[in-house]
């Protein structure tokens, strides 16, 4: 009988399993904007899982667009809004950060530290040497990796990989364990030699192109990979179900937002007394940790019915410290009004009545 090995030399760790540690690297998933155009702050959640960085406001724009390459349906578009000049410190990017957890096979800090390989597919209007890093958490280790664009407004694929940092503090737990950016323009403190892994808190490499500085360039991004080993391994198709629950242990939309319905079930609610309404919320899946409630107030937006009657409301709240990373209590103290124990439905009454749960890194 023939016995068949597997050298784990030959192939990346994990190939048998998950392999890209990105979460919605094919930015298929964007429940806060629903594939609308927004112009960030710094430290924006956009598409799920990816977070916008930027020293000034206003010079870039972010959206779900349909534009992509084969085996694709949807990229992030990056839009340049005005042709500025970064200087100083200044810095635009998107990052991901991948929990602690997720990046435990790196093995990062450590002598057993692992190859990295980072793919993706682009396209610019631009072109010449682009750039991006991986950094901790801490924000004292990071390495600046290079990728050159050769033809504008043509999709292309690039793949780059380097050794992991033996060296720095790397989590592996349910914190951030390590961030992979895409740079859009920086200057001074933000520019670093590619090539090697240094302290400091990086995005570019000096002479990389500024996408910020040319008003109206676009670059797009879709099949975002990053995995252990040498080599980048074709882009990880997971499942639509599977890639949305994934998103929803970061961030949950309950209610509101959908084009077209104006009514949304939030949670069964009781009065706790005459005046206090509230219910428990029990998460699609568990989160990463207890979540911050974001609910946005209006005038009767928010309903409760029950027992033929029907009371309005202009927001929910949550009890923090009550709920923990499976359900949370939310409710109106101040509102409603009926009988100690009367139970009934609690819902959205317009669909801009958004109410989200977040437990983003």
């Amino acid at each position: 009988m023939a016995i068949s090995t597997i050298d784990n030399n030959g192939v990346n760790l994990g190939q048998l399993g998950s392999r890209n540690l990105i979460i919605n690297g094919s930015m298929i998933i964007d429940q806060r904007n629903g594939g609308v155009s927004v112009t960030p702050s710094n430290g924006s959640l956009t598409l799920d899982r990816w977070k916008a960085g930027l020293a000034q406001t206003s010079k870039f724009s972010l959206d779900q667009d349909s534009e992509s390459p084969e085996g694709f349906t949807t990229s992030m578009k990056v839009t340049s809004l005005t042709a500025y000049t970064p200087s100083s410190n200044d810095h635009f990017f998107i990052e991901q950060e991948v929990e602690g957890y997720n990046a435990i096979p790196l093995a990062l800090g450590s002598s057993d530290a692992k190859d990295i390989s980072i793919s993706f597919w682009v396209r610019s209007s631009l072109t010449g040497t682009f750039a991006g890093s991986v950094i901790n958490s801490a924000r004292n280790r990071s390495r600046v990796f290079e990728y050159t664009i050769n033809t504008a407004n043509t999709w292309e694929y690039k793949t780059v990989s380097f050794a992991g940092d033996t060296t720095g503090t790397w989590l592996t737990t349910s914190g951030k364990g390590v961030s992979l950016r895409f740079n859009f323009g920086a200057a001074g403190t933000w520019l670093q030699d590619a090539g090697s892994w240094s302290t400091g808190n990086v995005t570019a490499s000096s002479g990389s192109v500024n996408l910020v500085a040319t008003n109206n360039a676009t670059l797009y991004i879709t099949g975002v990979q990053l995995e252990v080993g040498d080599t980048a391994t074709p882009f990880e198709h997971r499942s639509y179900g599977d890639e949305l629950l994934a998103c929803k242990r970061y961030f949950q939309r309950i209610a509101g937002g959908e084009s077209g319905i104006t009514s949304s079930a939030i949670m069964t609610g009781v009065m706790h007394n005459s005046t206090f309404l509230e219910g428990i919320y029990k998460m699609e899946v568990e989160m990463r940790t207890e979540p911050s409630l974001e609910c946005v107030a209006g005038t009767d937006y928010y309903g409760f019915s029950r027992n033929g009657a029907q009371d309005t409301f202009n927001s929910i709240s949550i009890d923090a410290g009550v709920g923990n990373s499976r359900q949370v209590n939310l409710y109106n103290g101040t509102e409603v009004s009926g009988t100690a124990g009367q139970g009934g439905i609690v819902f959205s009454k317009v669909e801009a009545a958004i109410v989200s749960l977040s437990a983003e890194l």
